[in-house]
């Protein structure tokens, strides 16, 4: 998250590491969930397929 106080070679020295660590970097103002919300958009896509999964199969068992 780059703000006022950060370091101008921060934000450089973080994507470098990212990419070392095979990481997708991603450099973000001062915002509230945007970054966060991408991240577990691809979870929470498969967390929702798992329990409509569940769902419909307790429906035809009954």
């Amino acid at each position: 998250m780059r703000t006022d106080k950060t370091a101008s070679d921060a934000p450089i020295t973080a994507v470098k590491i990212a990419r070392k660590i095979a990481n997708a970097p991603v450099i973000v103002g001062v915002c509230h969930g945007l970054a966060a919300n991408r991240m577990y958009d691809r979870s929470g896509k498969q967390a929702e397929k798992l329990l409509l999964r569940a769902c419909c199969r307790r429906k035809w068992t009954r």
